[in-house]
């Protein structure tokens, strides 16, 4: 089926499958289908467009018995927490490398402890 929908003229998006070979039950796969923003998960083609209608109704009837569960997950890559291969930076370079967020400057405060008009 994945065959089938890489032919596909719906799929213009990059989606990458892959197994958990250890840690989870039975046969798990996951899904990754990378989008520039949550806008763009609603523009995500249905499995009814990917396929062709024989395809569809090949993956409709295997549904119930190879599926035990889906699970749908948005996630978002911390580029500070990201140790991205140069290739990948290379792409895009401002995600890849954010500036530090401003540091707010410190309130002057006076004898009595209150801050001063100029440090509110």
């Amino acid at each position: 089926m994945k065959k089938a929908a890489d032919s596909s003229a719906a799929v213009t998006m990059p989606v990458a499958i892959s197994q958990s070979m250890a840690g989870k039950p039975g046969m798990t796969f996951y899904v990754l289908i990378p989008l520039a923003s949550i806008a763009d998960y609603g523009r995500t083609p249905s499995i009814r467009k990917v396929l062709s209608e024989e395809a569809y109704e090949q993956f409709a009837r295997e549904f119930p018995e190879n599926f035990e569960s889906v699970d749908t997950r948005v996630l978002r890559v911390v580029p500070e927490w990201s140790n991205p291969p140069a290739a990948v930076v290379h792409v895009d370079p401002k995600f890849w490398n954010p500036k530090p967020a401003a540091t707010a400057k410190p309130r002057q405060a006076t004898e009595a402890g209150k801050p001063t008009k100029a440090g509110l």
